[in-house]
Formats: C-alpha cells, structure tokens, sequence
C-alpha cells in the first residue's frame, strides 16, 4: 500500500507526496508441532500452519529457550505452496532426546528488492522423547 496526506483549501484539495510501497503480509495461526521419529530412530519435529495466501514464503525459526535468541536454519526457509515442514536438527545438530524445542513462523513478501516481513505466529513447544 501507499499513503499520502491531503488537505481541503478554498481553491481545492492539496495532495503530498506519495509515502514508499509497503506491503502488510499476515501472520500465520494454527500453528502446530508433533514430535516424530522416522523408522530409522532420528528425531523429527513436525510442523504445519494455514496456508497465507499473498505471501512468497515462510521462516521457521526454533530455540532450545523461549526467552533467548531464535535461531533460523536456512534449510527452514519454505515455499508460499507449504502447509508444513519437518525440522530434524538444530543449530546443525540432530534433535536431542529429552530436549523441549520451540519453534515460531513468519511470511515474508518480496516487492522489489525488499523484504517485508510479518509478525511472529505464536509459538509452540515440542519435547523430545524418543
């Protein structure tokens, strides 16, 4: 979107200049994480979302501390066609047993150049256990 102010006068109404292009890409809800482990015993996280519609993609981050640094992992940058993806390491580590990860989503739209990049999903835990 763009904005500009105007102002009503006697001779007619005066216009600003236009403010830069933004572009507001929601947030996605729904967010959900399963703990899952294949045949072959690596630890999984299972994530999916609602699909946003309007966007070009979605960061996951995770973190071992709700209150600390996220982490993105460059594998985790995913295509606006995903409903969901599976994280299998962290920090370039394999998911540790009896380790609770939390993980959060965001869309980003690209005009341009520019990234914009809407707010964080809410976000959710998962314990490891096998």
């Amino acid at each position: 979107f763009k904005v500009r102010a105007y102002t009503d006068t006697a001779v007619g109404r005066k216009y600003s200049a236009w403010s830069n292009l933004e572009y507001i890409t929601p947030s996605p809800s729904k967010l959900t994480v399963k703990k899952e482990t294949s045949s072959s015993g690596t630890r999984k996280a299972k994530i999916s979302w609602n699909i946003i519609y309007g966007c070009n993609g979605y960061n996951v981050f995770v973190t071992t501390n709700p209150n600390g640094t996220w982490y993105w992992n460059q594998s985790t940058d995913i295509s606006a066609k995903s409903t969901g993806a599976v994280i299998s390491s962290y920090r370039g580590s394999k998911l540790k047993k009896g380790k609770t990860y939390y993980v959060r989503i965001r869309t980003y739209k690209t005009a341009g150049s520019k990234n914009y990049w809407s707010a964080w999903s809410a976000k959710k835990s998962v314990k490891i256990s096998k």
